[in-house]
């Protein structure tokens, strides 16, 4: 089963696309601050930033011909799809504060995913 399938491939073609983990380090930063500023999120955000410390170690670790096709795909998926789950909760629950502090989270997870996925994508053409 090859989960890199479910990336497109595509985005190469996208100009700038490889300075996309500025941006996610940007985001990171307002990560650290909803950490700070909402403490009944903080054992929710400690998991997402520990998943993202444990996809980074994953693939720094396995980066090379022989990376995996299962684990690191989906560790990616799930860093995009975990808080955007939570992101739907609060949305249903109609908190508009914690809505905003959610999407950006979301948009940090993806970023962060995407960013992993087209430096994966341009290694393996090169």
């Amino acid at each position: 089963m090859n989960l890199w399938i479910l990336f497109p491939e595509s985005i190469m073609s996208i100009k700038g696309i490889l300075y996309l983990p500025y941006l996610a380090l940007v985001f990171y930063v307002f990560v650290l601050f909803v950490f700070i500023k909402f403490p009944e999120f903080r054992l929710k955000l400690l998991l997402f930033i520990l998943i993202t410390v444990i996809t980074n170690v994953v693939i720094i670790t396995t980066l090379g011909p022989s990376m995996g096709t299962v684990l690191i795909p989906l560790l990616l998926l799930v860093l995009m799809f975990m808080p955007l789950i939570w992101l739907i909760s609060q949305c249903l629950a109609k908190n508009k504060k914690y809505m905003y502090a959610w999407s950006i989270v979301t948009i940090s997870g993806w970023l962060h995913s995407l960013s992993w996925m087209a430096w994966i994508f341009a290694l393996a053409r090169s």
